[in-house]
């Protein structure tokens, strides 16, 4: 059985509007851990990050709210490679940083 632990990450630190920090509650309250586990997959929802909100800060680069986007980076890095030595499969999260949700496979 595929194991996955879901790591909610509410964040749109680097966004042009807020709002895609409720991006791990929706996909809570569509019913991901319910439908993970009706095609077999064993899910354990072990919360969120802390929530990082948009800001209208820019860089001289163009990079909106850098420093928080980079913090934000580093929490995924950190729980993902926490999950790595608990021998996991597989990690699942949701993000307001990019493009959704990633699932990544431990080789």
């Amino acid at each position: 059985m595929t194991r996955l632990r879901l790591i909610g990450v509410p964040s749109s630190a680097g966004a042009h509007a807020p709002g895609l920090e409720q991006g791990p509650a929706k996909l809570r309250a569509a019913g991901l851990a319910g439908a993970l586990a009706a095609a077999g997959v064993m899910a354990r929802d072990w919360g969120d990050l802390p929530v990082s909100s948009f800001a209208t800060t820019t860089a001289e680069s163009g990079a909106r709210n850098l420093p928080a986007v980079m913090e934000v980076v580093s929490r995924v890095a950190d729980a993902v490679a926490a999950e790595h030595a608990l021998a996991w499969r597989f990690i699942l999260y949701a993000d307001g940083i990019g493009r959704g949700e990633k699932a990544e496979r431990r080789a």
